[in-house]
């Protein structure tokens, strides 16, 4: 979302002043996410990673944009 505040260091993840531990490969999502200011679902992320982009979903970071 064009809004949204997103963060991170070594150990966290941190969205619209919330934060949450990283888990394991989650640093370099995070990083690909701000870099391209996108995630596509069709990427499949690592079962490592699903709950922290589920919680970043739910902290508004994304927007969901349907098919036009």
């Amino acid at each position: 979302h064009g809004m949204a505040r997103l963060a991170w260091d070594d150990r966290h993840v941190f969205v619209n002043g919330r934060c949450r531990p990283l888990p394991l490969g989650g640093t370099n999502l995070v990083a690909a996410i701000c870099k391209n200011r996108r995630f596509s679902a069709a990427a499949r992320p690592a079962p490592e990673t699903r709950d922290m982009l589920r919680w970043m979903l739910e902290s508004g970071a994304f927007e969901i944009l349907g098919n036009s």
